[in-house]
């Protein structure tokens, strides 16, 4: 049995346990054998590696929801269902999405093209489901957005505008 801590910590994690675990086989085979057994190793290695990457991403997308609502991503859409309020937008119609805190809770304030404004609790469940949404941006930093969770904030920021 795990305890529930521990169990939450590696599935927030899992994706990047198991780059680690790809790019540490991958690199024994790589060093030890020779041929194709070897470039597989390289490839096995590299592709730990982008798990690493887009899994450390998503581990800081991936919180423990704090009955804040529901988060859904859909062709295109995002919607937001939540106690109090819901709402959806087109990724399309975005312009800008700023980081704000609002009674010590983190919220992504998403803007539209219309000046329409959706307020969004960074910890709602399925938070992480944003994470691909704002990729599909232009010119969109994704590691930007998972710093950007991490700071101590005193004012809104804007993380992303449309060019």
């Amino acid at each position: 049995m795990i305890r529930p801590e521990a169990q939450k910590v590696l599935w927030r994690w899992h994706e990047v346990l198991i780059g680690l675990l790809l790019v540490a086989v991958g690199g024994y085979f790589a060093f030890t054998s020779w041929g194709l057994l070897r470039i597989l190793a390289g490839f096995a290695c590299l592709l730990g590696a982008l798990l690493i990457h887009i899994g450390w991403l998503r581990a800081k997308f991936r919180r423990d929801p704090e009955n804040l609502g529901v988060i859904t991503c859909t062709e295109g859409e995002i919607a937001y269902s939540g106690p109090f309020h819901g709402a959806h937008l087109t990724i399309e119609s975005l312009e800008q999405i700023s980081l704000i805190t609002i009674n010590s809770v983190r919220y992504w304030q998403l803007r539209t093209n219309t000046k329409e404004l959706l307020s969004i609790p960074a910890h709602a469940s399925g938070s992480e489901a944003l994470l691909d949404a704002f990729s599909l941006l232009p010119g969109v930093n994704l590691v930007k957005f998972a710093t950007s969770l991490e700071r101590e904030l005193t004012e809104p920021i804007i993380i992303w505008q449309r060019p």
